[in-house]
């Protein structure tokens, strides 16, 4: 049997288990980058659509000029950046 399921276990508590999982993980996401957005906007003492720029082009150019803020930035710029260097190999798996 190729799955890596054991067989005969309800597969639908697992489901619902990785949904939910998957579903607290993003909203934490959100929170994580409206609260370093609005520590950011905070600091320089703007609000944060004065200081941001918003789409695609916000990964790089709005999260470097915060990270820059926080204690240890190069640790942050570090950490952030592998991170998007993980999605985009991520992305690339077919």
């Amino acid at each position: 049997m190729p799955s890596q399921r054991i067989s005969g276990t309800p597969i639908m508590g697992d489901c619902l288990w990785l949904c939910a999982l998957t579903s607290v993980s993003n909203i934490f996401a959100g929170f994580v980058a409206s609260a370093l957005l609005g520590f950011g906007a905070y600091s320089i003492g703007l609000s944060v659509g004065n200081l941001f720029e918003f789409g695609p082009a916000m990964i790089f150019t709005s999260f470097p000029k915060v990270f820059s803020l926080l204690p240890v930035p190069q640790l942050w710029s570090i950490i952030f950046f592998l991170m998007m260097f993980i999605v985009g190999l991520d992305s690339q798996v077919r």
